[in-house]
Order: structure tokens, then sequence, then C-alpha cells
């Protein structure tokens, strides 16, 4: 008498069939997960940053501004132009590659298009001292798109 041990080739062809299932179910979910996961963690970000320049500029009742580059977004003291200047004291930058897939598709601030200061008041700023206000529009690979809303009351909302 022999004694069988083992799996027959049935049984691992059925096994390896399941796992290819659950996979193609599993894999689309998961890429979705992380591209929603990615476009709300720097949208988090931008906001948290933002809400940061207006409790700064109260603080040290001063203009703190963000601007908004091709490469980061910096958080820094600020003169009243809109723009880092040498000598402005940085109070954060956060580089985009921090955010794989993420892209800045375009902010709508006025005077310049992609700053935004918050004065002593806790009120958004532009360059000529005006209220302010504008968008920050991002996304994921050209989806998941985000926009971090800054009102002229100072209010910071993430759409």
């Amino acid at each position: 008498m022999r004694k069988d041990s083992g799996f027959s080739f049935i049984e691992l062809l059925t096994v390896i069939a399941i796992l290819a299932i659950l996979t193609a179910i599993a894999v689309p979910s998961y890429i979705s997960w992380r591209s929603n996961s990615q476009v709300r963690r720097a949208a988090l970000d931008i906001y948290s940053n933002l809400q940061m320049a207006k409790s700064e500029a109260v603080k040290r009742n001063t203009l703190c501004a963000v601007t908004f580059g091709p490469n980061n977004f910096m958080v820094y003291v600020d003169n009243g132009n809109l723009a880092f200047d040498a000598g402005e004291q940085i109070i954060n930058t956060i580089p985009w590659s921090r955010y794989p897939g993420v892209n800045l598709d375009n902010t709508t601030f006025t005077n310049p298009a992609n700053s935004i200061a918050f004065a002593p008041d806790g009120l958004p700023r532009d360059n000529a001292n005006n209220l302010g206000s504008g968008n920050v529009n991002i996304s994921y690979q050209g989806a998941n798109q985000k926009t971090i809303q800054v009102f002229i009351a100072g209010a910071v909302r993430i759409n």
C-alpha cells in the first residue's frame, strides 16, 4: 500500500486560480486607496501650513506668507511683497517630492497668483494689502482632485 502525501496538481491549480481572482479584485482597490491617500495627505499638509501661517502672523504681529512653487511650498515671514526674499525667515518648507504622484495644478490667488499672506489680524492679504482669497488645486496624476480654499474672512477649507 502506497501513502500519498502533499497536494494534487488539480488542488494546486485551484488554489492558484483563487489567489489570482482575489488579487485581480484587490489590486485596483489598493491603487485607488493609495492615490486618494496621497492627495489627501498633501491637501491636509497644505491646509495645516496655511493655518500655521495665519497663527504665526497673529503670534509674531507681522505678515506671514505661503508661496507655492514648482518644487515646494514655503511658509515664511514676509516683508509685504509676497515673494520670498533673501533674509526673510523661513518657518516651514515642504517639497512636492514628499507626495509622489501629486501635482500642483494651479493656484488662484491674486497679486501674485502663487502666494497668499496673513496679516497680524489673521485675515489673508495680497501684495497690495487688500483682502485676499483663492484656491490651491492639487491632483494625483490628473485625477482625485482636491481644492484648498482660503476665504476673505481667513477661513481655510478642503474640498
